[in-house]
C-alpha cells in the first residue's frame, strides 16, 4: 500500500478519516493525497479558461480552497507523512472516485455518518456513492472514531465469489499492523450452508501466512446485518471488512448491509467492490 487518498470537505467527520488515513500510511509508509472537490458542472476539468470565468464564484471557491487545504496538510496530525494536496471541480462523488482511478490509489479513506449524527455535510451520501463507484477499496470513518492500534480484523463474506484480491489486501495490512485475521460466515435461513461447506470456502481463502493468523467462523442469525453487529459485539474487531457490489452487482442486498455497518458499527468500515479493475 502506497497510496492513501483522503477527501475532504474540511468537516469533522473528514478529519476522523484523515487520522485514521495517518495511522494506516505510518504503517505502511504509504503517501497521503487531501483531495478537496469543489462542487461544479461535470465537464468543468474540461472546460476552456475562458468558459471557467462564466463561474467566478466557483474559482474563487477553488482558490480558497487550496488555501485551506495547505494548512490543513501542515497540521501536526501529518507530521512525518508525505502528504500532497490537490483541489479540482466537478461532481463530488464522481471527482472523488475518478481521482482514485487516474491515479491508481491503493485507498480511499472518506467520513461516514452514524445513526445519531444530523448534520450531515457533503460526506454522508457521498461515501455511499464513493464505495459504489471506486475500483479500490474505502475505508469509511465516522466522526470522533479513532484507530490507535489494528490487532484484530474482521472479514465477513459468503466466500462464494472470488475474494482473493481483498483477501490480499486484508492480509497485508493485517502483517504491517500485526494484526490477527477473522473470517466470519453469516449462515441466514435464506441462505444456509451446512458447517464443511461453509467451513471449505473459509478455508480456501485463508492463507498459511507465517505473520497473519487466520481464524474462521460461522454465525447463525435471522438477518446478514444483525449476525455481523452481534458477532462483533463479542469478538470486538479494531476494524471490519466485507464485499460489496457496485450499481450492476447486487445493490439492494448487499449495500444495505455495508450501510448499515456504516451506521451502527462503532469501527472503521473497509468495503471492496467486486468485478472493479
Amino acid at each position: 500500500m502506497t497510496k492513501i487518498l483522503v477527501p475532504t470537505d474540511f468537516s469533522s467527520f473528514a478529519f476522523s478519516a484523515a487520522k485514521a488515513a495517518v495511522f494506516i500510511a505510518r504503517q505502511t509508509k504509504a503517501t497521503i493525497y487531501l483531495l478537496h472537490v469543489v462542487n461544479a458542472p461535470a465537464d468543468w476539468s474540461g472546460l476552456s479558461a475562458q468558459t471557467k470565468k462564466k463561474y467566478p464564484n466557483i474559482e474563487i471557491q477553488i482558490n480558497e480552497a487550496e488555501t485551506q487545504l495547505k494548512k490543513v496538510a501542515a497540521d501536526k496530525l501529518f507530521k512525518g507523512c508525505k502528504v500532497k494536496t490537490y483541489v479540482i471541480g466537478g461532481l463530488i462523488y464522481d471527482r472523488i472516485a475518478a481521482f482514485a482511478q487516474s491515479n491508481n490509489m491503493d485507498m480511499i479513506a472518506i467520513g461516514a455518518h452514524g445513526a445519531d449524527e444530523k448534520d450531515r455535510l457533503f460526506i454522508g451520501s457521498t461515501t455511499q456513492r464513493v464505495i459504489r463507484t471506486a475500483t479500490c477499496p474505502v475505508l469509511s470513518v465516522k466522526k470522533n472514531t479513532e484507530i490507535k492500534s489494528i490487532k484484530k480484523i474482521l472479514f465477513t463474506s459468503n466466500f462464494e465469489e472470488n475474494v482473493s484480491d481483498a483477501v490480499r489486501t486484508v492480509e497485508k495490512l493485517a502483517s504491517k499492523t500485526k494484526a490477527g485475521v477473522d473470517f466470519l460466515y453469516i449462515n441466514t435461513p435464506g441462505n444456509f450452508a451446512d458447517t464443511e461447506t461453509a467451513e471449505k470456502r473459509m478455508a480456501k481463502y485463508a492463507s498459511k501466512s507465517r505473520t497473519v493468523k487466520f481464524n474462521t467462523f460461522i454465525y447463525n442469525e435471522s438477518d446478514v446485518s444483525k449476525g455481523i453487529l452481534s458477532f462483533m459485539e463479542r469478538s470486538k474487531p479494531d476494524l471490519v471488512a466485507l464485499i460489496t457490489h457496485g450499481r450492476r452487482g447486487q445493490p439492494a442486498y448487499h449495500m444495505s448491509v455495508t450501510d448499515s455497518l456504516l451506521l451502527h458499527a462503532g469501527v472503521p468500515v473497509l468495503s471492496f467492490v467486486l468485478g472493479k479493475k
